[in-house]
């Protein structure tokens, strides 16, 4: 998540990037195709394995399909918010109004990755998976998405009752900065519970 544009009444933020999310996809592809016929073909290949590029080739795929950016603008002089996102098969959009914005939330969470065996994927083992994800929160109870999920590997630090993922700083950063445009409480959920800041930085 960047901010891309920035004025006293209007910010625009973008997130994604599909041409680079397409392109991974089809190296994806083209790798579990070259290596499902390397197996085939090469003598004394085992096919016993011949799962793994079917499953490589499964990810390229959903990948492509997949795959999507994220532009906000949030526009004062207008009164609105503006979603939009952009995928393969087409564009979704959402506007809703400024005044109806009640905090912005960057929430933590985790899943466990199920680790490959020989039979296919085990939900047992593997590693765990922080994951974040910043969104607005309306008074009817709708949520817009300032960024796609973000997965993040390595080690993470405390801050307060939370924890820091690698690489988080900076989508930190843009969140409160987002809290603050919007005038409204930034809000910092999961790992620990919620953090409450207020409209200008203070804990509440």
């Amino acid at each position: 998540m960047k901010i891309t544009s920035q004025s006293s009444d209007q910010m625009a933020l973008q997130d994604g990037n599909i041409a680079s999310g397409v392109f991974g996809g089809i190296v994806l592809v083209g790798i579990s195709g070259y290596w499902a016929y390397y197996l085939f073909t090469a003598p004394g290949q085992s096919i016993n394995i011949a799962w793994i590029p079917g499953i490589i080739a499964i990810v390229g795929l959903i990948m492509i399909v997949m795959v999507s950016s994220i532009a906000v603008v949030i526009d004062k002089s207008q009164g609105q918010v503006v979603f939009s996102r952009k995928r393969m098969l087409g564009i979704s959009k959402q506007v809703q109004n400024i005044s109806d914005v009640v905090r912005v939330e960057l929430r933590r969470g985790s899943y466990r990755q199920g680790a490959p065996s020989r039979q296919g994927f085990s939900m047992n083992g593997g590693r765990q998976v922080l994951q974040s994800q910043t969104v607005v929160l309306f008074k009817d109870g709708t949520e817009m998405p300032l960024e796609n999920k973000k997965d993040r590997s390595g080690r993470g630090s405390i801050i307060g009752a939370g924890v820091m993922m690698a690489g988080e700083g900076k989508e930190l950063s843009i969140s409160q900065q987002v809290a603050t445009f919007l005038d409204v409480p930034f809000e910092e959920m999961g790992n620990g519970g919620g953090i409450t800041v207020g409209m200008h930085g203070e804990s509440i």
